[in-house]
């Protein structure tokens, strides 16, 4: 079994999922480019129950077997793959992990992840509804390429303590 992630080619989520991935030690594979999205493709472990699936920008995308799909909410999606898990973030209101509190000043951006419902990380563990601050440097990131990363790092069991250093990280951008 594998994981699929599906990211923008080189964008600031791929950057920082593959920091966040190399960080929980679980490695992966050179993927391949179909238009302008590349696949990466992410060898199991046996403790993390489901492939996965992040979808930022509309893709046409047909997966079998038990996976979850991360869903950007504020893009205008036709379909995604019904028999998964779904987990949306965003700045809509009804997004599983949107955002509060925003700031955007000289010094960075910073606002609250809100996770407003319960969701289950691929080892099986049951995260809560909660907030937590995050920051962002100047002019890396915007709102939605982190929570759509903050929302892959929470289904890979990284701690919301853990994000300012991987945000923080050189070669974000």
């Amino acid at each position: 079994m594998i994981t699929v992630s599906i990211a923008e080619e080189k964008n600031r989520i791929y950057n920082v999922m593959t920091r966040m991935l190399s960080h929980k030690k679980t490695g992966f594979s050179k993927g391949f480019d179909e238009g302008e999205y590349e696949y990466l493709f992410l060898p199991m472990k046996e403790e993390e129950k489901r492939d996965v699936v992040l979808l930022h920008k509309p893709v046409d995308l047909s997966c079998t077997g038990d996976y979850v799909t991360v869903l950007n909410a504020d893009e205008q999606f036709s379909a995604w793959p019904r028999q998964s898990l779904l987990i949306t973030y965003g700045l809509n209101p009804l997004s599983t992990i949107t955002a509060s509190s925003i700031r955007n000043d000289e010094e960075g951006i910073s606002f609250f992840c809100c996770l407003q419902r319960s969701i289950a990380t691929l080892k099986g563990n049951i995260l809560e509804p909660q907030e937590f601050l995050v920051n962002l440097p100047v002019r890396k990131m915007d709102i939605s390429e982190a929570l759509g990363a903050v929302t892959l790092g929470l289904v890979f069991s990284v701690s919301p303590k853990e994000f300012d250093s991987l945000f923080f990280e050189k070669n974000l951008s």
